[in-house]
């Protein structure tokens, strides 16, 4: 899902869920929850076959060889957590600014690239052309016509 999901070094690092949680008679938003699964370390046995162009870590085992005593500790691990935690509710707070939107746009990499759009059953070929003020992609299909994502899936185009 095109919105959740944070690359490094063209891999695929971490994936995040959201859920919200809404009041059927207003329609208001009372709850979010939040779920966030970050690689931290590469597999020491790799990612399997069909992973390994597009999924990625945090920080890359150089060999299978490499001592297990070199793994982040418990205490390493909480840190990182804490830190993702801070940096997440710092990004909420400023959530609707200028300034995060300027930055999520000039970080989004699919902007100019072909895609395909998943839609249940429906896929369609389109091109990732801008993000509006909401955060929904704009895409225009191959009619010419321009459309925004709010959800959904989508691919890169590699043919």
């Amino acid at each position: 899902k095109w919105v959740n999901d944070i690359f490094y070094r063209g891999k695929k690092i971490c994936g995040i869920l959201a859920e919200a949680v809404s009041d059927f008679q207003t329609g208001s938003i009372e709850a979010l929850v939040l779920g966030i699964g970050l690689n931290i370390h590469s597999p020491k046995e790799g990612f399997p076959k069909e992973l390994e162009d597009i999924a990625g870590a945090v920080f890359h085992r150089e060999s299978e060889q490499e001592d297990t005593d070199q793994s982040p500790s418990e205490a390493s691990r909480n840190q990182l957590a804490a830190a993702l935690i801070d940096r997440v509710l710092a990004i909420y707070q400023n959530l609707g600014s200028e300034e995060i939107q300027k930055e999520y746009k000039g970080r989004c990499f699919i902007l100019g690239k072909d895609i395909v759009v998943y839609r249940g059953n429906d896929e369609f070929p389109a091109r990732a052309i801008a993000i509006d003020r909401e955060g929904g992609l704009i895409v225009e299909t191959q009619t010419g016509k321009q459309e925004v994502l709010r959800s959904g899936e989508i691919s890169i185009r590699t043919n």
